[in-house]
């Protein structure tokens, strides 16, 4: 992982999102690495997933 951003909305919009984080990846291999891991599954599956009332999740490249 390159970088990890994270912080509230700005609050312009109610229909936003409340917090974000941002993951920033050399490549598409290393974030299926990340994003496989069983350290990160069980993260999302026994502490952030249980405290989330909804999740959204935007994957892209960036030229």
């Amino acid at each position: 992982m390159r970088a990890y951003r994270f912080g509230p909305d700005l609050g312009t919009n109610k229909r936003n999102a409340d917090y974000v984080l941002v993951g920033d990846f050399e490549s598409r291999a290393d974030f299926e690495i990340y994003v496989d891991h069983p350290a990160h599954v069980d993260l999302m599956t026994n502490l952030t997933g249980p405290i989330l009332a909804s999740f959204n999740s935007a994957r892209f490249e960036l030229p």
